[in-house]
């Protein structure tokens, strides 16, 4: 069965950048957050010289409602990454404790001295190309109209839920 989110890029090109990532606004309307899970030049080893421009890229950017966002990211080498083959069905993106996959993500970073951790679930009715062109890139929402269920943890703070959020599961490229 296909899907909107199967890899488009190969481990061998050297200019592009492709994203899997959700958006969450909490149910108890205490804020939103953003979970990506980015390939970058993965060819030429990310972007040499930016030591946040690793290949592998795991985000998570909390944003409380009323207050400023913050934003975490922790960079990683090719090697270690399971990601499934272009085209391929189904779909994973695996790299140590982070993963996203067809239905579900998680994810451990630690940045800055924060710990942020997530286990996340979720499904929808409805999937869309918003954009398509081929080698160009474009935009996917292969869950549109998300329901996310869990749990997020952030310097032990505690998100729980079912639901925990409503948002949507996108792939660019």
């Amino acid at each position: 069965m296909a899907t909107l989110n199967e890899v488009f890029s190969g481990l061998s090109v050297k200019r592009r950048y492709e994203v899997w990532f959700l958006r969450m606004g909490l149910a108890d309307g205490s804020g939103a957050w953003w979970f990506r899970y980015l390939l970058m030049n993965p060819g030429r080893g990310g972007c040499a010289g930016n030591p946040r421009g690793m290949p592998v890229q795991v985000w998570a950017t909390w944003f409380p409602a009323g207050g400023k966002p913050q934003n975490f990211i922790q960079g990683f080498p090719l090697e270690g990454l399971d990601i499934s083959r272009r085209g391929q069905s189904p779909f994973r993106f695996r790299m140590g404790e982070n993963s996203i996959e067809e239905d579900s993500c998680r994810g451990s970073l630690n940045v800055d001295g924060h710990a942020i951790a997530w286990n996340l679930r979720y499904r929808s009715t409805f999937a869309v190309t918003l954009s398509n062109k081929g080698w160009i890139g474009f935009s996917r929402t292969p869950h549109s109209d998300g329901c996310f269920s869990g749990q997020i943890t952030m310097d032990g703070r505690s998100f729980a839920g079912e639901p925990l959020g409503f948002g949507v599961q996108g792939h660019n490229c």
